[in-house]
């Protein structure tokens, strides 16, 4: 995609796009894991220019904008606008906590921007995008070839030597996984290279080998007590979704298949949500629910393009004038509340903040990453 190599880094991580024909709508490939890959090297803004934030908002000195709310709170926030354009096109984001959304941008000067939506807050974090768990922010320095994990203020706290690799970590902080490619070529890009897959405990500084597999996709439960991913065994056997259980080192594949995809995790539960596709069934393609622990599956009632958030899933509609979002309520499952977006999702970038306050998507008619306040569910809050 044209647009979306300039400046930015590919995520794997994250999102994967690829530039749609004029006035064609399409789904992009759901969320991947696996390596960073620079593309441009965006430069770093000079020394003495570098405002960690501007026009911040007043703060005790005792309040962290990493605690899971805004730097305001919420009774005596600004009156929030419903729709703002926080990026220009077309850099990777994320939510990284109540109202806090975690971009690329190339303006004032590249990097990855930490913009709090309520008091219009920015602070550059660091040259390359990451991805954040907690109050940290873990970048990958393809110089180091280390992650560096970063505080909300740009401070660099800690690194750790995950070479080609970004590491993922837990929403705890504890937990950091990373993969170390040992196969460089593969025959399809269907087909995910072999790797040797490790995670560090942070409070202790063990590291743990977890095995080598073919891992596609990972997923923390957001207690930091199991790590799902999709995956297979070097031989490309026991192909399906395996569940990790850090602490003691197990690794168990839970939900055998084919070609799943989408891999999600319903905020403060251990459910997640999963796509299969092209299984040669169409009784077993579809969006299913699985129980983590107990390895169990049931069919979702709704399809495709999703998002999992703290006691909501929401599902994308495309429209023909303008696409919709549907909020479900957990764990009924159940339509509680529907967003009519200002445009079109280009894509399939689009992702729903924490508490299902704020949608932020790249809108397809101008390519600009906006953000949305959606209404609250009348039946549940």
């Amino acid at each position: 995609m044209t647009g979306l190599l300039l400046g930015m880094m590919i995520i794997a991580l994250s999102v994967m796009l690829t530039h749609p024909l004029p006035g064609e709508r399409y789904g992009a490939p759901s969320t991947s894991l696996a390596q960073v890959t620079e593309v441009v090297p965006p430069q770093s803004p000079p020394q003495e220019t570098i405002a960690r934030s501007e026009s911040r908002a007043p703060q005790d000195e005792d309040t962290s904008p990493s605690e899971t709310r805004s730097v305001f709170p919420r009774e005596q926030a600004p009156q929030r606008v419903s729709t703002l354009a926080v990026a220009e096109c077309c850099g990777p984001f994320v939510w990284a906590g109540r109202d806090w959304l975690l971009v690329y941008d190339e303006q004032p000067y590249p990097g990855a921007w930490l913009v709090n939506v309520v008091s219009g807050e920015r602070r550059w974090i660091a040259a390359w995008f990451g991805l954040p768990a907690g109050d940290i922010i873990a970048v990958r320095n393809p110089h180091s070839r280390r992650t560096e994990l970063y505080s909300w203020d740009g401070t660099v706290e800690a690194s750790i030597d995950t070479g080609e690799s970004l590491a993922l970590l837990d929403p705890t902080g504890r937990w950091a996984v990373w993969s170390v490619v040992e196969e460089q070529a593969v025959p399809s890009s269907a087909v995910s290279r072999v790797a040797r897959l490790f995670v560090l405990d942070r409070w202790t500084g063990e590291t743990r080998t977890l095995g080598r597999l073919r891992v596609s996709t990972l997923a923390w439960t957001s207690d930091g007590s199991r790590l799902l991913l999709i995956g297979s065994l070097p031989d490309g056997t026991r192909l399906g979704v395996w569940r990790v259980t850090p602490a003691e080192g197990t690794v168990d594949l839970i939900v055998p298949g084919h070609f799943y995809t989408n891999l999600q995790v319903i905020s403060g539960t251990h459910t997640a949500l999963v796509t299969r596709v092209l299984s040669g069934d169409p009784e077993e393609d579809g969006v299913w629910l699985i129980e983590v622990d107990r390895g169990t599956v049931r069919r979702a009632p709704f399809v495709l393009q999703y998002r999992a958030a703290r006691e909501f899933v929401w599902v994308l509609e495309l429209g023909k004038e303008r696409d919709r979002v549907f909020g479900y309520r957990w764990p009924d499952l159940e339509i509680c509340v529907q967003h009519e977006l200002g445009g079109h999702v280009l894509g399939d970038a689009w992702e729903i903040e924490p508490d299902s306050s704020w949608i932020a998507y790249w809108r397809e008619e101008d390519r600009r990453v906006i953000v949305e306040a959606l209404e609250a569910c009348s039946c549940h809050r």
